[in-house]
């Protein structure tokens, strides 16, 4: 039974990637088509299509009453997208990271942010919101 399931999972990955080599190519055309830059489409269009999963768990759940877990998806969504995209970058093109009174300063920022994030979730859990505490 699980070497049906292991095949299930295989074809199932390659249905994707071939679908996904049909997406950029359709997206290409409908670059060359409109005579609009490669760059543009691809930043609109398939950014498009890869939240749109996102989009009908958030309404979905929005639907159901469960509005924490359409706030929680997006947020989520956000951190996630714009973690993978600056570390793709930096894989890219890595720079160095220079220590300065900027770096300093956004050090600063992100110590007293997250003392302010410790306080507020202390105040939601004394005062017996746990839903909201996975969202800070």
């Amino acid at each position: 039974m699980v070497f049906v399931y292991f095949a299930a999972l295989v074809f199932s990955f390659v249905i994707l990637f071939k679908a996904a080599d049909y997406f950029v190519i359709g997206a290409s055309g409908i670059a060359d088509i409109f005579k609009i830059p490669k760059l543009i489409i691809g930043i609109v269009l398939v950014s498009l299509a890869t939240t749109t999963p996102e989009f009908s768990v958030s309404v979905i759940a929005a639907f159901l009453g469960n509005l924490e877990i359409s706030l929680g998806n997006a947020v989520g969504s956000v951190i996630c997208d714009d973690g993978i995209a600056i570390a793709m970058a930096a894989l890219v093109l890595p720079l160095p990271y220079l220590l300065t009174a900027a770096s300093s300063n956004s050090r600063l920022f992100f110590l007293f942010r997250s003392i302010f994030l410790s306080i507020s979730s202390l105040e939601m859990v004394l005062s017996g919101d746990w839903k909201v505490l996975f969202l800070s």
